[in-house]
This record gives structure tokens, C-alpha cells and sequence, in this order.
């Protein structure tokens, strides 16, 4: 047991009689004392509903878009920054202690209520490259914000925490040759995490470890520009819900700076009139979602789970509407936090 704990159970019988019930209670059956809940606060409820008319269509819609920004950043030159190059190139050799990696910025503007149904990465190959047969990786960025002029080694950003890579194998040099990555998770990871209409979306592009060979393309100074092809369809029948369990170690309701995500939360969403429902998990950044959910009033609501007390409204009630959506985050208290911290309660 914590020493602190230890302490502090022994300075208080009765309160530590109290608290340990309350957490055998809690662990045991996932139930908790009323008074715990006390000083709940609602979470915000926001719709973006009214921004439905402007983007009424039907069917599914393909964009290419070429980046905003395409460099490569060099460990042998950590200092510089090589936006203005014609060419990118990617390079791992262990042996001399040389890397480079290439970076892509992306701006796209997509409707609230689309949903991502493929998405690829495509750079054009230059004659200098020299890694076919070999797998390169891409991979998300974080949101630190970099351009092509300035980027350099030293202000490398870096992969996006709670995401993985995606491996393609390069292919050799041809007039018309192109390296493609299909990135259709990382994608939708990127729109469904980012609140304002326009995304941004960044990519990482390096070799596998001690390859010795280097793989170059074109950017877009050359006229031969990355491209990025998104295919999504419209849901103007139905709507959305989405959003976020965070971890509130202080119970007061708002999210702070220092209160991550908490992933594994389950959420259920159960429609009023006859009772249908679905289950989603948050993912690793405590973010939810529920993908075309049919119009109607819905209960949402934070599945009981030992171990998790919610610190915010639940349940939620909710109204669904065709091309809206709706975001609801909800605030958790982990008992692990009492166990070093059992006065933060009071009983």
C-alpha cells in the first residue's frame, strides 16, 4: 500500500472505514454512493445542424488536393530547411548515422456530416530513387504547427500519438511512376479529431531501418505534385455523435490542459421510442463516435464500469437530425486517483 495512504488511513478509523467500502463497493459492483455525483456540471451540447444547408449533396464525392507545404528535413543539416527543392527525398542508413524524412501538409474543407470512405497518397517518382522493392512508412503528424520554409530537423514534428503507420513498398523509377499509400484510417482519424471545417492533415514519410538506399519524388515547386484523393459520401438522412471522455482528476467538470483522454470508456446510445441502441469504446485519445444515426431522440449514456465514476452529466438526452452533429464530452474520475488521494473525496 502507498505510504501517504497508509498514513492517512491510519489518522481517521471511521472515515477510512467509510472510504474503503466505498471503494470495494465501487470495484466490485461499479456502483458508488450518491453523494459522489454531487456538483455535476452539463456537458456541452453542440449542433452543428445550421450549417446544413450550405452543404446539401447527394452520393459520394471524390477530391484530389495537392499540399499546402512538401519538404524533406536532414540530420546531417539540422539547421536547414530545404522547402524551396524541387525534389524529397527519404533515407535510413544506421551505419553512418544519416536520415532524412519527408513531411506533407494538407488543407481540406469537408462537409460536417461526410463520412471518409477511402483516401490515397500519391507522389511521383524521381530518377535518383533507388529503394524499389523496399517498404517506407506513412504516417500522421502531430498539430504543431510547421511550413516548408522553416521546418528543419531540430523542429522535426512528431507522429501523432494513438496512431499507427501505414507500410507501402516502393516501386522503382518510370516516366509515369508513381508511390502510393492507401491512408484511409489515418484520414478519418485526422477529420473526425479536429472540430473546424478545414482540416489539416500531416504526413511522415521515412524508409524502413538501415535500408542504404534512398527513395526521392517530386513536389510541388516542380510542377509534379503530391496528391491526396479523398472519397466521401454525404449522410444528409441521418446524423452523427461524437466526442470525447477525458480524465477529470479534480471532478470539477472542465477539461483542463492537463487532463488527457481516457480510452476504453464504453458509451451506449439508445433511441427513446423503442429502445434500439449500439455500443462504440473510446479510442486511445478518449474520442468517440456513432456514424449515421438515424433521426430521433436518443439517451446517451456512459456504460457502468468498475473502476470509472463519471464527473459530468450521465445521462445525456439528445436529439438527432438529419445532417447534424452532435458532440457530447463527458468527464471520468479513475479510482486509481482516490487510492493516493482518499481525502479528495469527502464522504
Amino acid at each position: 500500500m502507498h505510504p501517504d495512504l497508509l498514513q492517512r488511513l491510519k489518522k481517521g478509523p471511521l472515515v477510512s472505514l467509510w472510504l474503503l467500502l466505498w471503494l470495494l463497493l465501487g470495484i466490485l459492483f461499479g456502483i458508488y454512493p450518491a453523494t459522489a455525483q454531487e456538483g455535476m456540471i452539463t456537458p456541452q451540447l453542440l449542433s452543428l445542424t445550421n450549417e446544413k444547408p450550405t452543404w446539401v449533396m447527394q452520393g459520394t464525392i471524390t477530391n484530389t488536393i495537392t499540399p499546402s507545404d512538401d519538404t524533406y528535413v536532414w540530420n546531417l543539416y539540422p539547421n536547414d530547411s530545404f522547402g524551396s527543392e524541387e525534389t524529397m527525398w527519404i533515407y535510413n542508413n544506421d551505419q553512418y548515422d544519416m536520415y532524412s524524412v519527408g513531411l506533407l501538409k494538407f488543407q481540406y474543407k469537408i462537409p460536417p456530416n461526410a463520412v471518409v470512405t477511402s483516401a490515397k497518397l500519391s507522389l511521383k517518382i524521381q530518377e535518383n530513387s533507388s529503394a524499389s522493392g523496399l517498404p517506407s512508412y506513412a504516417y500522421l503528424l502531430d498539430l504543431t504547427p510547421w511550413d516548408e520554409d522553416t521546418v528543419t530537423w531540430n523542429s522535426l514534428p512528431k507522429p501523432l500519438q494513438g496512431t499507427s503507420s501505414i507500410t507501402n513498398t516502393l516501386l522503382s523509377y518510370g516516366p509515369n511512376s508513381w508511390d502510393t499509400w492507401d491512408v484511409t484510417e489515418l484520414v478519418k482519424y485526422a477529420i473526425d479529431h479536429q472540430d473546424s471545417i478545414t482540416k489539416t492533415i500531416s504526413f511522415g514519410l521515412n524508409m524502413a531501418q538501415n535500408s542504404d538506399h534512398s527513395q526521392e519524388w517530386f513536389t510541388k515547386e516542380s510542377g509534379n505534385s503530391p496528391e491526396l484523393t479523398i472519397t466521401y459520401k454525404t449522410v444528409t438522412d441521418s446524423g452523427m455523435v461524437r466526442g470525447y471522455a477525458w480524465d477529470d482528476a479534480n471532478r470539477n467538470g472542465r477539461r483542463e490542459n492537463d487532463e488527457p483522454g481516457v480510452p476504453h470508456v464504453k458509451l451506449g446510445l439508445q433511441k427513446v421510442n423503442d429502445g434500439s441502441g449500439q455500443q462504440v469504446e473510446t479510442d486511445q485519445n478518449g474520442f468517440f463516435q456513432f456514424s449515421e444515426v438515424p433521426p430521433g431522440s436518443y439517451t446517451l449514456t456512459i456504460v457502468p464500469t468498475a473502476g470509472i465514476l463519471p464527473t459530468t452529466e450521465n445521462p445525456v438526452q439528445i436529439q438527432v437530425d438529419a445532417g447534424s452533429v452532435i458532440n457530447v464530452n463527458f468527464g471520468v474520475y479513475h479510482l486509481t486517483h482516490w487510492l493516493y488521494h482518499p481525502f479528495d473525496l469527502k464522504p
